[in-house]
C-alpha cells in the first residue's frame, strides 16, 4: 500500500457503485420527498453538492449486483407509489450490462415532470467527466453546473 502524497487528488467514480444498496435506499426517499413537496405550478429548487453523473453505465463488475440487481426479476407486487416510479426510471433490459442508472438529479427532474412543477438546480462536482456530461444532460436555463466543490458562500441570503 503506498501512501497518497498531500497535493495527489483521488477522483470518486459512482460508475462502480452506481444501482448499489445505498441508491435502493436513497433514491425512492428522494423521489417521495421530491413529490410531497413539489405542486404543480411550483418552482422547486433543488441543490447537490456532490452531484455526481447524471446517467450511470451498469459495469459487469459493479455493486448493482447487491442493489438493484436483486429486485431485476423480483415478482413482489410495489404498492409504494415513489418506489413504483423510481423502479419505472431504472427499470433495465435483461441482463443490465450497457444500460445506464439515473443519478440523484435525473430521479428528482422526473419527480419534478411527473407533478408539473418546475426544476431549477445547482450542481457542483469537480471531475471534468462529471462537468461534462452534467452540461450536456441539462438545460443551462433550468441548470447551473459548477465545477468546483461547493462552499457555505454558494448558501448565503440570495442577492
Amino acid at each position: 500500500m503506498r501512501i497518497l502524497e498531500r497535493a495527489e487528488i483521488v477522483q470518486y467514480d459512482h460508475f462502480k457503485k452506481a444501482g448499489n444498496l445505498g441508491d435502493v435506499i436513497k433514491h425512492p426517499g428522494l423521489i417521495a420527498a421530491t413529490s410531497v413537496i413539489c405542486k404543480s405550478g411550483v418552482t422547486f429548487r433543488y441543490a447537490d453538492t456532490f452531484a455526481g453523473y447524471a446517467f450511470n453505465p451498469l459495469l459487469s463488475s459493479g455493486q448493482w449486483k447487491q442493489g438493484i440487481g436483486k429486485l431485476l426479476n423480483s415478482s413482489e407486487k410495489i404498492d409504494n407509489p415513489h418506489v413504483a416510479f423510481w423502479r419505472q426510471l431504472w427499470h433495465c433490459s435483461v441482463g443490465l450490462i450497457g444500460s445506464t442508472y439515473p443519478g440523484s438529479s435525473v430521479f428528482v427532474l422526473k419527480a419534478c415532470l411527473q407533478r408539473s412543477c418546475r426544476f431549477i438546480a445547482r450542481l457542483w462536482d469537480v471531475s471534468p467527466l462529471v462537468i461534462t456530461q452534467l452540461m450536456t444532460a441539462y438545460n443551462p436555463s433550468d441548470v447551473s453546473v459548477f465545477p468546483r466543490s461547493a462552499t457555505a458562500d454558494d448558501f448565503g441570503e440570495p442577492k
